[in-house]
């Protein structure tokens, strides 16, 4: 059974200086129904809406988790959707939160962000 995740929150993210800007859109609070075993899917966008091109790794926090994005670069004004997947087979029933860190960087500046993915596990 495969269920995507709805998609509804956008969280802008202010990196240390000004001439960089970078927005989430979804992921976050997605949330799909699921029976143990099953993949849920969720995606996000990084938006750059900055001048600047920026460097994008994305790495779950475990094994359970895949993303389609590890090491990117997403040009001045364009965007790269992460594609997510996530494997319930171990979870326990009730909600999951899994991690994605996000690391940025443009030139020598450096941050990160954590975006979450909420899964919800009924019994089988």
């Amino acid at each position: 059974m495969l269920i995507a995740a709805g998609l509804f929150l956008v969280v802008q993210i202010a990196p240390p200086v000004v001439c960089s800007e970078v927005i989430i859109k979804g992921g976050d609070r997605s949330i799909a129904e699921l029976k143990a075993g099953d993949l849920a899917y969720a995606n996000f966008s990084i938006i750059n809406i900055s001048p600047f091109p920026i460097g994008v790794y994305a790495q779950p926090a475990c094994g359970c988790t895949v993303t389609s994005a590890r090491s990117n670069i997403v040009g001045p004004f364009n965007n790269l959707t992460v594609y997510s997947t996530i494997n319930t087979s171990l979870f326990p029933v009730g909600l999951t939160r899994k991690k994605i860190r996000l690391s940025f960087s443009e030139g020598d500046l450096r941050w990160t962000r954590v975006q979450i993915l909420t899964v919800l596990v009924q019994r089988a």
